[in-house]
């Protein structure tokens, strides 16, 4: 049998690629960017939260000392008003002396025949019910000025108390939404919710930017 020496005419096969390892070392790629991804966006997320949280604590001891100005406030308009009630207190109890002493007199001078020690204690009430009345002048002279005084000032202290208890109500509703914002951030941040915020131009594309009027 004899051989021949022309080359043979079934073609040679190359052998065929492998894409596998190189589709694995992609997806891992790809998986490993989207955990570094998820990991910056919790950690995002827990900065976020950690700064709400500081600025209710501020807002919170701001509250606080607002309260207290308020509450020092309110016992010195409650201070200024029991003085106030104090002075007429004071005239009150020397019109009644005073008055004492005029039916006294008019129960003498009325009687058709007082004796001469009765008129004698007439004079001794009279006299004294002149010095009353002289005393109740400048009671009442020193008195008006302190009343004036303490008018002034408890107008002022109503309208400290006034602002305090506006700027008790605004912190209080600036805390409110903080702590409501702080709820929807650890909302999203449990379930790993990223939000981007969207400004829509007049053309009606949309463009991400850092801040926004809605997100998506």
């Amino acid at each position: 049998m004899s051989t021949s020496n022309y080359p043979s005419a079934t073609p040679t096969q190359e052998p065929k690629k492998d894409y596998k390892g190189l589709i694995i070392a992609l997806l891992a790629a790809g998986l490993l960017g989207t955990w570094g991804y998820l990991l910056w966006n919790n950690n995002k997320n827990e900065q976020t939260i950690q700064q709400k949280e500081a600025t209710i604590a501020q807002v919170t001891d701001e509250k606080t000392e607002l309260q207290r100005n308020f509450d020092a406030s309110l016992a010195r308009l409650d201070s200024v008003t029991g003085y106030n009630n104090q002075l007429e207190g004071k005239l009150t109890d020397k019109n009644s002396e005073i008055s004492k002493l005029k039916t006294q007199i008019r129960s003498i001078l009325n009687k058709s025949n007082a004796s001469a020690a009765e008129l004698k204690k007439a004079k001794s009430l009279i006299a004294e019910m002149n010095e009353k009345v002289a005393g109740l002048e400048q009671e009442v002279a020193r008195l008006t000025a302190e009343n004036t005084q303490l008018n002034t000032d408890l107008g002022s202290e109503r309208q400290k108390t006034t602002q305090l208890t506006s700027d008790l109500a605004t912190t209080t509703s600036a805390k409110q939404e903080l702590e409501k914002t702080v709820d929807i951030a650890s909302t999203l941040n449990a379930y790993n919710i990223a939000i981007t915020p969207i400004n829509e131009k007049n053309s009606g594309k949309e463009k991400v930017t850092t801040s926004a009027k809605r997100v998506r």
